[in-house]
Protein backbone atom coordinates (compact mmCIF):
# COMPACT_ATOMS: atom_id res chain seq x y z
CA UNK A 1 0.00 0.00 0.00
CA UNK A 2 1.41 2.94 -1.49
CA UNK A 3 0.83 6.33 1.24
CA UNK A 4 1.67 10.00 0.76
CA UNK A 5 4.62 9.30 3.17
CA UNK A 6 6.11 7.22 0.53
CA UNK A 7 5.95 9.92 -1.72
CA UNK A 8 7.18 12.35 -0.06
CA UNK A 9 10.55 9.89 0.18
CA UNK A 10 11.33 9.73 -3.62
CA UNK A 11 13.34 12.20 -5.08
CA UNK A 12 12.33 15.44 -6.28
CA UNK A 13 8.67 14.94 -4.66
CA UNK A 14 6.90 17.53 -3.13
CA UNK A 15 4.01 17.95 -0.77
CA UNK A 16 0.89 19.32 -1.00
CA UNK A 17 1.93 22.68 0.52
CA UNK A 18 4.23 23.39 -2.22
CA UNK A 19 2.03 21.85 -4.59
CA UNK A 20 -0.26 24.20 -3.92
CA UNK A 21 2.05 27.12 -4.06
CA UNK A 22 3.16 26.22 -7.66
CA UNK A 23 -0.70 25.66 -8.66
CA UNK A 24 -1.14 29.27 -7.13
CA UNK A 25 1.61 30.82 -8.83
CA UNK A 26 0.62 28.87 -11.88
CA UNK A 27 -3.60 30.24 -12.15
CA UNK A 28 -2.24 34.17 -10.92
CA UNK A 29 0.15 34.01 -13.62
CA UNK A 30 -2.95 33.76 -16.24
CA UNK A 31 -3.62 37.09 -17.89
CA UNK A 32 -5.43 36.22 -21.57
CA UNK A 33 -7.95 34.01 -22.92
CA UNK A 34 -5.04 32.27 -24.75
CA UNK A 35 -3.44 31.71 -21.74
CA UNK A 36 -6.78 30.33 -20.33
CA UNK A 37 -6.91 28.16 -23.29
CA UNK A 38 -3.51 26.56 -22.69
CA UNK A 39 -4.53 26.11 -19.03
CA UNK A 40 -7.43 24.05 -19.87
CA UNK A 41 -4.61 22.01 -22.84
CA UNK A 42 -2.60 21.65 -19.48
CA UNK A 43 -5.89 20.25 -17.58
CA UNK A 44 -6.87 17.95 -20.40
CA UNK A 45 -3.31 16.21 -20.42
CA UNK A 46 -3.21 15.69 -17.10
CA UNK A 47 -6.41 14.11 -16.80
CA UNK A 48 -5.49 11.70 -19.88
CA UNK A 49 -1.88 11.16 -18.11
CA UNK A 50 -3.47 10.60 -14.84
CA UNK A 51 -5.82 7.93 -16.33
CA UNK A 52 -3.44 6.16 -18.01
CA UNK A 53 -0.96 6.01 -15.25
CA UNK A 54 -3.51 4.90 -12.50
CA UNK A 55 -4.26 2.19 -15.27
CA UNK A 56 -0.80 1.44 -15.47
CA UNK A 57 -0.14 0.33 -11.85
CA UNK A 58 -3.41 -1.53 -11.83
CA UNK A 59 -3.72 -3.40 -15.03
CA UNK A 60 0.10 -4.48 -15.69
CA UNK A 61 -1.38 -7.05 -18.12
CA UNK A 62 -2.44 -4.09 -20.12
CA UNK A 63 0.45 -1.74 -20.06
CA UNK A 64 1.20 0.14 -22.93
CA UNK A 65 4.46 2.38 -22.60
CA UNK A 66 4.26 4.04 -25.60
CA UNK A 67 1.19 5.13 -24.55
CA UNK A 68 2.19 6.77 -21.31
CA UNK A 69 4.68 8.35 -22.40
CA UNK A 70 3.01 10.19 -24.92
CA UNK A 71 0.60 11.27 -22.57
CA UNK A 72 3.59 12.12 -19.92
CA UNK A 73 5.44 13.87 -22.82
CA UNK A 74 2.13 16.04 -24.22
CA UNK A 75 1.94 17.09 -20.21
CA UNK A 76 5.44 18.10 -20.47
CA UNK A 77 4.76 20.05 -23.78
CA UNK A 78 1.51 21.43 -22.13
CA UNK A 79 3.21 23.46 -20.06
CA UNK A 80 6.10 23.93 -21.63
CA UNK A 81 4.35 25.78 -24.17
CA UNK A 82 2.46 28.22 -21.93
CA UNK A 83 5.80 29.20 -20.01
CA UNK A 84 6.93 29.92 -23.84
CA UNK A 85 3.84 32.05 -24.63
CA UNK A 86 4.25 33.58 -21.51
CA UNK A 87 7.68 34.50 -21.85
CA UNK A 88 7.41 35.54 -25.21
CA UNK A 89 4.72 38.01 -23.99
CA UNK A 90 7.26 39.17 -21.13
CA UNK A 91 4.95 37.74 -18.41
CA UNK A 92 6.16 35.93 -15.59
CA UNK A 93 6.09 32.05 -16.03
CA UNK A 94 8.43 31.51 -12.61
CA UNK A 95 5.48 28.34 -11.82
CA UNK A 96 7.39 26.74 -14.42
CA UNK A 97 11.15 26.78 -12.94
CA UNK A 98 9.45 25.63 -9.62
CA UNK A 99 8.03 22.67 -11.26
CA UNK A 100 11.46 22.05 -12.66
CA UNK A 101 12.89 21.03 -16.37
CA UNK A 102 13.70 17.93 -17.80
CA UNK A 103 16.82 18.49 -18.64
CA UNK A 104 17.87 18.85 -15.25
CA UNK A 105 17.45 14.91 -15.02
CA UNK A 106 14.98 11.84 -15.19
CA UNK A 107 13.31 13.04 -11.57
CA UNK A 108 12.32 16.30 -13.27
CA UNK A 109 10.77 14.57 -15.79
CA UNK A 110 8.91 12.31 -13.00
CA UNK A 111 8.24 15.80 -10.57
CA UNK A 112 6.70 17.49 -13.75
CA UNK A 113 4.05 14.69 -14.53
CA UNK A 114 3.48 14.77 -10.41
CA UNK A 115 2.63 17.79 -10.97
CA UNK A 116 0.43 17.63 -13.43
CA UNK A 117 -1.23 14.20 -11.50
CA UNK A 118 -1.93 16.74 -8.82
CA UNK A 119 -3.94 19.28 -11.06
CA UNK A 120 -6.12 16.53 -12.37
CA UNK A 121 -6.53 15.23 -8.81
CA UNK A 122 -8.07 18.72 -8.08
CA UNK A 123 -9.76 18.52 -11.11
CA UNK A 124 -11.42 15.49 -9.54
CA UNK A 125 -12.00 16.71 -6.13
CA UNK A 126 -13.72 20.19 -8.31
CA UNK A 127 -16.32 17.57 -9.78
CA UNK A 128 -17.43 16.85 -6.73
Amino acid sequence: MYTLDDYLEAEQSFTMEEANKMHRELIDSLMDGVEYEMYDAIIKASVNYMAIRTRWNIYKEERDNDQRTKAHNAVIAAFDDLADYQEAHNREASWRDAIGYEANGKYYRKRIGDFGLYLAFLVGLEAR
